[in-house]
């Protein structure tokens, strides 16, 4: 799958995993850019296939220490199928790259 580095349009987010407060105790929403992943493979009958997503790079992640902008850089990225991750049973593909 690549990720692009062009913004497509914008989506708005809360913090994860905690809601962001103003003053007042109101939960903030932010503003963040879309941008196009294209993930490409073959199908059952090996024919090339690909779709295009609009997706997040970005998201506001708030912890003890407040909050802060994480995300994922634009480039090409590998799905793979997990079932275990530290303990946990997931059952969720991982995105290496």
């Amino acid at each position: 799958m690549t990720v692009g580095n062009e913004p497509t349009g914008t989506a708005y987010v809360r913090g994860y995993p905690v809601d962001v407060r103003d003053g007042q105790g109101r939960g903030i929403i932010f503003e963040v850019p879309t941008y196009a992943m294209t993930v490409s493979g073959t199908d059952a009958k090996g024919n090339a296939v690909s779709k295009t997503f609009t997706v997040l790079r970005y998201g506001v992640y708030n912890n003890k220490n407040g909050p802060s902008v994480v995300g994922t850089n634009s480039g090409t990225y590998n799905l793979t199928w997990g079932n275990y991750l530290g303990g946990a049973v997931l059952g969720c593909f991982f995105c290496t790259g």
